[in-house]
């Protein structure tokens, strides 16, 4: 069973109402497919958040209102045909208000986890900068446990995000250690670990949206690095900097200046064939 046919039934899956031979079908399928997985994650989440929305109630006064409307409509002599047309139409203005009313609800509460996962988020990457400089292999192993980052190689990288993850040109003098897909709440991150030509580690997150959230209350300066507007705080005694690649955004952390910084951005410009 391919993707395009287990997500068309993830929500009956979801709900229970698929045959015991297509469940298992697809359930085989889960077990091997990271992608599927994530979206019926996604779709448990989305109603579960539904779930525990509260029915929302009328504002108050407004069936009041809409009594002495219909009250007055009748003393005024009207024909019946025209009271009921009165009243059909106050129904239908009823139930867009209600039907208003249950979206408003349901995007408030989705807002409010996206928010309280995104405020998490910062609070974890805040704490991955802190640890980097001075663990970065503890540091790494916290991040990949939070976000269930997959060890994966380019070729698979490029196969599960649908794109290929931005490489330094060859000239670069940074050693490739490991690749990782997390999955963060902003996006499907790729991360790779470097070492340099002085053997330090340098981690390099690939993701879709700018974030300067991610490092939370930091100072951070503005500047044009490789003629790149770029944000750069101060961590310890190295740097974190974030900048637009082609059409993705890279995040780089253990940068020891300004100048490597400058060099690293240079090195990650090239031509977008994706």
């Amino acid at each position: 069973m391919n993707c395009s046919a287990v997500q068309h039934n993830l929500s009956a899956y979801h709900d229970n109402e698929l045959s015991p031979d297509l469940r298992a079908a697809i359930e085989e399928h889960l077990h091997t497919c990271h992608d599927c997985t994530a979206r019926l994650a996604a779709f448990r989440e989305l109603s579960r958040v539904a779930a525990d929305l509260n029915d929302p109630t009328a504002p108050s006064g407004m069936w009041e209102e809409l009594q002495t409307k219909l009250q007055r409509q009748a003393r005024r002599g009207e024909s019946s045909r025209s009271r009921t047309a009165t009243t059909t139409s106050m129904r239908r203005r009823l139930a867009t208000a209600a039907i208003v009313l249950l979206a408003l609800s349901a995007a408030l509460g989705i807002w409010r986890y996206q928010s309280s996962e995104q405020r998490q988020m910062r609070v974890a990457f805040g704490a991955f900068l802190d640890q980097f400089p001075r663990d970065p292999i503890a540091a790494q192993r916290t991040i990949v446990t939070k976000y269930d980052g997959q060890a994966v190689t380019l070729d698979e990288a490029t196969k599960k995000l649908r794109y290929r993850p931005a490489l330094p040109t060859s000239g670069d003098a940074l050693r490739l250690e490991k690749m990782y897909i997390l999955r963060m709440p902003c996006c499907t991150c790729v991360e790779t670990i470097y070492k340099n030509a002085d053997g330090e580690t340098l981690a390099v997150f690939e993701h879709h949206d700018e974030d300067p959230g991610w490092f939370s209350n930091r100072p951070t300066i503005r500047a044009h690095c490789s003629g790149k507007p770029t944000s750069i705080v101060q961590v310890d005694n190295h740097l974190a900097a974030t900048w637009k690649n082609q059409n993705r955004y890279l995040t780089v952390v253990g940068a020891r200046d300004v100048e490597e910084v400058a060099s690293l951005i240079a090195g990650f410009q090239q031509p977008d064939t994706q």
